[in-house]
């Protein structure tokens, strides 16, 4: 579409598809769910592009109509004027609960009502709007806090303080609460960020996200063997073991996060062996090339007990936590049966790491380091950090920085490896190159 002009610049609405958009390859075509963006060109200032958070094009083009009237500098005066008498009655109004309320439903906007918006609401909840009733207790009217413009920085600071959750969750939530005060004030409902100078607390030495070896992970396998009837509460136990079994294996050789494994479908998979879904967490598509022995598993997934042909890992009448819930309680159990409860953590050189008295540091196993194990297997093997963030749907390589640094190494290895194999073959030609260049002289010479 052309670009909407007056005399002091121009704004064109436009879609950004996202990559699974079946219109990617036309940009003209605007009727689309993809977010709809613009890029505006007003004389004077730098050309931006911004998100208008909408699919509908109706709106964007509603929009940038009224940016570019806003363009006007007698427009953009009362404009301005109304903006900052809008939003000093929206910081007098703004309550604490309807703060994060209007953040939660922008988080749903974007990333849709799954377990994320759940467990920010649990986290809000519990954290934040608990902490303010019991700083309330005992204040008079004056002195109580309900209104979001009333979180000040020495406020938040106490609040974040008063947090007992490990090192590395600590800086996970604090991120969240950045990213809420963050949007509040860029709505306008609070003309301070008050987090905006606290500093989250400093990395672990040590890392979480640590795989299992191979032997913990066969001693699983090899635990699902000795599952009994009491445990599978089936008439047949072995299509229980198999079950079981066929799932440990999906998360373990993709990565997948359990709640993805769970929904899998059959058509994930392309007659050349590739999954492909999108990361409920992130909205990006994972796409992971299968080992042989998976796609053969995959092809054959055995049915329970009221499983679902097209999800075979989900059951007719269980909504999506429950069945989540279940997998994770089954795998558990397998750990347990096989001794694996805990696991060993590693320093950022890649040591096992132990504390002052010289004691391991441990870490309870879950279902997440099957995730680990596909990651830094592929890592330890070579495989570029890229190709290793698209298989695991991170929206970036960040990622795999931050949380597997001590395996990142193994990508340097490669590449040396990878550097003296190709330094051999050139010396090798080489080498073909001299004898052939010998024979044609030779060949050449009268005789």
């Amino acid at each position: 579409m052309k670009p909407l002009k007056n005399q002091y610049g121009s704004v064109r609405p436009y879609t950004r598809h996202e990559s699974d958009c079946q219109h990617r390859s036309n940009p003209n075509h605007n009727d689309c769910q993809c977010a709809k963006w613009l890029y505006v060109n007003q004389r004077g200032l730098k050309p931006r592009r911004y998100s208008l958070k909408t699919p509908s094009w109706a709106e964007a083009n509603e929009k940038a109509t009224e940016v570019l009237k806003g363009f006007d500098p007698e427009i953009a005066e009362a404009r301005d004027k109304k903006h900052a008498e809008a939003q000093k009655d929206a910081e007098g109004e703004t309550t604490i609960e309807e703060a994060v309320e209007l953040w939660l439903a922008r988080t749903e906007h974007l990333h849709g009502d799954h377990s994320t918006v759940k467990n920010y609401r649990s986290f809000f909840n519990t954290r934040l709007l608990r902490y303010v009733d019991r700083w309330n207790r005992g204040k008079s009217e004056n002195e109580r806090i309900t209104h979001i413009r009333q979180l000040t920085p020495a406020f938040c600071t106490r609040w974040y303080q008063s947090w007992n959750y490990k090192n590395t969750t600590m800086r996970a939530r604090w991120n969240i609460v950045r990213s809420f005060f963050n949007y509040l004030h860029q709505q306008g409902k609070i003309s301070v960020n008050p987090v905006i100078a606290i500093k989250s607390v400093a990395r672990e030495r040590t890392f979480n996200n640590v795989p299992f070896s191979d032997r913990e992970y066969t001693d699983i396998l090899n635990a699902i063997s000795g599952i009994g009837d009491s445990v599978a509460r089936s008439k047949d136990t072995s299509v229980y073991r198999e079950r079981l079994h066929v799932f440990i294996e999906l998360l373990r050789w993709t990565g997948m996060d359990i709640g993805d494994a769970v929904k899998y479908r059959p058509s994930m998979v392309d007659r050349d062996g590739v999954l492909r879904y999108i990361r409920t967490k992130t909205g990006i598509q994972a796409v992971v090339p299968l080992p042989p022995h998976m796609v053969e598993l995959l092809k054959e997934i055995p049915l329970g007990p009221d499983s679902i042909p097209e999800m075979p890992f989900r059951y007719a009448g269980n909504d999506l936590d429950s069945d989540v819930h279940n997998w994770s309680r089954r795998i558990g159990q397998a750990m347990e049966d096989a001794g694996v409860v805990e696991v060993q953590l590693v320093e950022r050189s890649g040591v096992p790491a132990f504390d002052r008295n010289g004691r391991p540091v441990v870490k309870a196993a879950n279902v997440k380091m099957l995730r680990h194990t596909f990651a830094v297997g592929c890592l330890v093997a070579g495989v570029p950090k890229e190709n290793v963030a698209r298989m695991l749907g991170h929206v970036g390589t960040g990622m795999i920085d931050d949380h597997y640094a001590p395996w990142v190494k193994g990508l340097d290895d490669a590449h040396i490896r990878k550097v003296r194999e190709l330094m051999a073959q050139a010396k090798g030609q080489k080498d073909l190159l001299v004898v052939a260049a010998k024979g044609v002289r030779v060949a050449a010479r009268p005789r």
